[in-house]
Order: structure tokens, then C-alpha cells, then sequence
């Protein structure tokens, strides 16, 4: 599971990926997710992803090569691990909860999310 930080740059990298390679790939993305919750062990999760590859799935359902999917996930993942530690770092989170907080919920916060970029 990512952080919150690791998973804004996620979604910030994921931004700059023109579709339709953005859709396969969060497709991918969230299937694994989805086998993951799923699963109750990392043996469970590969048998899993064993029986019902997301990059098959993806490969179906966009109507692409399956290699092609495969590679096109490679490729992403590899720019994207690349690419998140700078947009991590430019990441900066400014609590302002003690300013602007109007009641004794300890839930409630107000956080500013900045970025360098």
C-alpha cells in the first residue's frame, strides 16, 4: 500500500502519461489493487494474478497485443519509478489545522499540499 505522499505522486506522474497509455495502465493498476485486497497471503495474490493476469485482462479489454500491454507497463513502471522520488520531495505538506479548526473533532484537519512543481 502506498503512503499518501507516494500515492499523490502517483497520481501526479499518472497525470503527464498521454491516453490511451494512462488508461491501460490504471487499469493494470487497479486490478492488481483489486486482487490484492482480495487476496489473504502473497501466495494467494500470485495464484491470483496467475489465474486472471490483469495484463490479459487489459490486453482484452483495450483490444491490444497482450506483449504489447506488457511492455507498455514495463516501460511505465520503469518511468515512474524514475520519476516519483522528485515529485515526492517537491511535495510539501503545511498543517494548518490549529488556525482554522471550528470544533473538538479530532478527525477534523486542514492541511495546504504544495508543490515545488
Amino acid at each position: 500500500m502506498l503512503s499518501a505522499r507516494q500515492e499523490f505522486a502517483r497520481r501526479r506522474w499518472l497525470e503527464s502519461v498521454p491516453e490511451p497509455l494512462r488508461s491501460v495502465y490504471e487499469y493494470v493498476y487497479q486490478r492488481e489493487l483489486q486482487l490484492a485486497d482480495a487476496a489473504d497471503s502473497e501466495s494467494d495474490l500470485l495464484e491470483a494474478a496467475r489465474r486472471n493476469p490483469p495484463v490479459l485482462e487489459a490486453s482484452e479489454v483495450f483490444n491490444l497485443d497482450p506483449m504489447h500491454v506488457y511492455t507498455l507497463i514495463q516501460k511505465l513502471d520503469a518511468e515512474y519509478i524514475e520519476t516519483a522520488p522528485s515529485i515526492e520531495e517537491a511535495v510539501q505538506v503545511i498543517d494548518y489545522t490549529d488556525v482554522y479548526k471550528k470544533s473538538d473533532d479530532a478527525r477534523e484537519r486542514y492541511l495546504l499540499i504544495r508543490t515545488q512543481r
